[in-house]
């Protein structure tokens, strides 16, 4: 018969077998979420210079039209 882990609660939770897949699965799931957290960091960083930038460029056309552009 497999051994069997309490948890905080006293509830059953099942074999420690079972346990060690739910925790490898956990932390698949938190390394996933890290990964495309900090893809999206990297992406807000890029479109905010993007923005500026764009910005910043039609600052520049405006300018160098002599008030042709607004």
């Amino acid at each position: 018969m497999p051994s069997q882990t309490k948890g905080v609660a006293g509830t059953l939770l099942g074999s420690e077998e079972d346990l060690a897949e739910s925790d490898a699965a956990v932390r698949f799931v938190i390394a996933g979420t890290q990964r495309y957290t900090d893809i999206a960091v990297k992406l807000e960083k890029a479109l905010e210079a993007y923005y500026e930038t764009d910005e910043q460029a039609g600052k520049d056309a405006k300018k160098s039209s002599g008030g042709l552009i607004d």
